[in-house]
């Protein structure tokens, strides 16, 4: 029997609630070849700050490469992973393609290569023929799961796929007559869909009639969205997957951690619950605010921030263009971006990532510890890369036809954010910009172990 996930004695890597982030697939600037280096330094950045690792989708712009270059990327980023001893880090890997035989076909080959689950979105090439053919897409979602070694994740986003945007009825149908699907991303951004099935799949009884194949792999709601992770969490989903966790890890993480911190226990809430959900709504307002503001210049505006950031990023495979010079300039300058990186910095110096300049960026690297629980119904454990553990866009994907398009994105003047002004009166945050002392618990410090991507 082949190998499974790269190796024949595989260890556990369950699919737990948490963030994931879309990784993006980087390129050689003359030749639009693979760099591979790159791709595995990433990898390593964002798994060591606990954000689970999602490969080949709209951010990593899977529809601009072979079948053969999906695998070596995976392949890739196994191989990273292993290399630090994230032995258990999960993979998820994008496997939709123009028909049901190449995404069943592409299922297997990404789980020879070290893929854990699948992630497939319907090919909207003949989206007029299907969109609204129910019993078309049930049948290639019943087909690709069925023929799956790997569990295998819904990816619901209209503008990546013709428009085929899946009711809740329909995906709900899916989850209950398909025990080898695992979840569904919602990049529509629709909530009330995210809470209808998250009212459906979350509860005891869901599980008990409708047991999945593979125990490691329980039916997840996860946002496509990070800018609505707080009250989702309300709604019993999951998590969420999102491009804004390749430049903001640790401040993503530390949003899950707080998010969760919020959530009543079997005992109650705490003492300090309402402190802790105003700190909560106040980090989800600057992750909010830059999702939406950086989600819409697209991949290009991913790659030309961590250019920035790490001094690594580089160019989009063409024909999709690199973000200009002057327009990256404005995103940097905008008040939103302002607000976050300033969090993250201090959430780095908190736990000890040492950070090398190269070029106008930073790199970084450290692991980080989380507590274990449940969340909504689902067990969370810090063995796994996800913020207890839990991709693929700017928010999520490439936003090219992102619903959420703000006026004010790119706009060159920067005002004082909310949260900018309360920092320097010195509410919720302290007037150096600091996290408050709750946070600061939450987000917790590693001192000592220091690690840095090279």
């Amino acid at each position: 029997m082949p190998a499974i996930n790269g190796s024949s004695t595989t260890p556990s890597r369950p699919l737990r609630p948490g963030v994931w982030a879309p990784i993006p697939t980087f390129f050689l600037p003359n030749s639009q070849d693979l760099d591979i280096p790159t791709l595995k330094k990433h990898v390593i950045h964002i798994a060591h700050a606990n954000i689970g690792i999602l490969l080949c989708g709209s951010m990593g712009e899977a529809h601009h490469l072979s079948p053969e270059e999906r695998i070596i990327v995976i392949t890739s980023a196994r191989e990273a992973l292993d290399s630090v001893g994230l032995t258990t880090t999960p993979i998820i890997a994008g496997t939709g393609a123009g028909s049901t035989r190449e995404s069943i076909k592409l299922s297997k080959e990404a789980a020879q290569a070290g893929a854990d689950y699948a992630i497939v979105i319907p090919s909207g090439y003949f989206a007029g023929a299907i969109a609204n053919d129910r019993a078309a897409l049930k049948t290639f979602f019943k087909e690709v799961s069925e023929g799956s070694p790997i569990p295998v994740m819904i990816y619901n986003y209209p503008g990546a796929s013709g428009g085929i945007d899946m009711d809740s009825d329909l995906i709900e149908e899916m989850a209950m007559e398909n025990p080898n699907i695992c979840g569904v991303k919602l990049t529509c951004g629709n909530v009330g869909k995210l809470t209808r099935i998250a009212a459906t799949v979350s509860i005891p009884s869901f599980e008990k009639e409708y047991p999945r194949k593979n125990k490691d792999a329980p039916f997840m709601v996860l946002g496509g969205f990070i800018d609505f992770l707080l009250p989702s969490l309300y709604a019993n989903a999951h998590g969420a997957i999102t491009g804004l966790a390749n430049l903001y890890p640790y401040t993503i993480a530390a949003l899950w951690a707080a998010s969760n911190a919020t959530l009543p226990t079997a005992s109650g809430h705490s003492s300090d619950a309402a402190e802790l959900l105003r700190e909560a709504q106040q980090l989800q307002g600057v992750v909010a605010r830059a999702d939406r503001t950086i989600a819409v210049s697209g991949i290009a505006g991913t790659k030309w921030l961590m250019e920035k950031r790490y001094g690594y990023g580089g160019v989009c495979r063409r024909p999709l263009s690199p973000l200009s010079n002057s327009a990256g300039e404005t995103l940097l300058a905008h008040r939103h971006a302002i607000d976050i990186e300033r969090l993250e910095k201090e959430i780095e110096v908190q736990k000890g990532v040492e950070r090398k300049q190269q070029h106008h960026g930073l790199k970084n690297g450290v692991t980080v510890s989380n507590g274990n629980g449940v969340v909504n119904g689902v067990s969370v454990s810090n063995e796994t890369p996800s913020p207890p553990s839990g991709h693929s866009s700017a928010s999520s994907t490439s936003h090219a036809s992102s619903p959420r398009t703000p006026s004010d994105a790119h706009s060159p003047v920067v005002p004082p954010s909310p949260v900018t002004a309360a920092v320097k009166k010195g509410k919720g945050h302290s007037r150096s910009g600091s996290l408050t002392s709750s946070l600061r618990s939450l987000v917790g410090s590693r001192k000592g172990k220091k690690t840095t991507v090279e």
